[in-house]
């Protein structure tokens, strides 16, 4: 009698994987998570020789490379397709994209604080994530406003967020001016008489705002008071009192002329009669009026 017989075959299953990596250059606190795809394998055993056939389950899919904002990927990763093996299965190699920084730019924008308003701006040009220090060009009629630094760390990022604002104020250039006061002294009748002019100066520090021409003029002092001069046989009309002038926001102009006027005294005078052979007076007049 013959028993014929055949080979029994085992028959199990096995898995392999495929590991995709994801790397940004020069971030890799930015790198997206790394993806493991796993292959099921059948796999037939002939117990008596030991041969086994693995024959796959499908194949790798493809997987499309996240979005890494601000960077760009070299590519997605193509679907993987394995054959049945006599082999023992093994991982498939392991596979990394990389993410490259886009081209970016940011606004630096120099806004004058005292308006609110934007002076002027200027762009600068990178890639997502690189930083540096930008050195302030500070326009013409303009200071740093307080606590403005002229050296700005900036990071070019993937939207305007990443923009840089300088605050500016006005410039004040800091001059100084002098006006002045004349006293003129008028003897009425008698021209010849006037005591010299006497002009009196007063020193203004000048604050102009360079970008509007603002002007603040504070006078440093006053025109002082002046004693008029004595003029024999005349009066004066009055001394002549301090001035107060107080700040401006003009350019300050000379004080008003102050004119002293004199008027002759009353004056008289005796007409004395003498007898020239005695030598006595004889008789007198007297004669009333005013000096000169």
């Amino acid at each position: 009698m013959t028993v014929h017989l055949t080979h029994a075959v085992v028959h199990t299953t096995t898995t392999t994987t495929r590991t995709i990596n994801y790397v940004v250059t020069g971030h890799a606190d930015k790198n997206p998570a790394t993806v493991t795809q796993t292959l099921t394998w059948n796999v037939a055993t002939d117990e008596v020789t030991g041969t086994a056939v693995a024959t796959p389950q499908g194949g790798y899919a493809a997987v499309t490379s996240p979005t890494v904002h601000g960077y760009t990927a070299n590519g997605n990763v193509t679907a993987y397709n394995v054959a049945a093996t006599t082999d023992t299965p093994v991982n498939a190699h392991n596979v990394t994209v990389t993410y490259t920084a886009n081209p970016a730019t940011l606004t630096v924008h120099y806004v004058d604080d005292v308006t609110g308003e934007q002076v002027t701006s200027t762009t600068l040009v990178g890639v997502t994530d690189e930083s540096g220090t930008y050195n302030v060009q500070t326009p013409a009629h303009y200071v740093l406003a307080d606590g403005q630094v002229a050296e700005v760390d900036y990071t070019f990022g993937t939207t305007d967020a990443d923009d840089v604002t300088v605050h500016l104020t006005h410039a004040i250039a800091h001059t100084t001016a002098t006006t002045t006061r004349t006293i003129n002294y008028v003897v009425d009748g008698n021209a010849s008489k006037n005591p010299a002019s006497v002009t009196q100066t007063l020193t203004w520090n000048v604050a102009t705002d360079e970008v509007t021409g603002a002007v603040a003029a504070t006078p440093q002092g006053e025109y002082a008071a002046v004693i008029s001069p004595t003029v024999n046989g005349y009066t004066a009309d009055g001394n002549v009192d301090a001035a107060i002038v107080t700040a401006t926001n003009a350019m300050p102009v000379n004080a008003a002329d102050v004119t002293v006027t004199y008027t002759a005294n009353p004056a008289g005078l005796t007409v004395h009669y003498v007898d020239d052979v005695t030598g006595e007076q004889v008789t007198s007049a007297t004669l009333t009026g005013v000096t000169d």
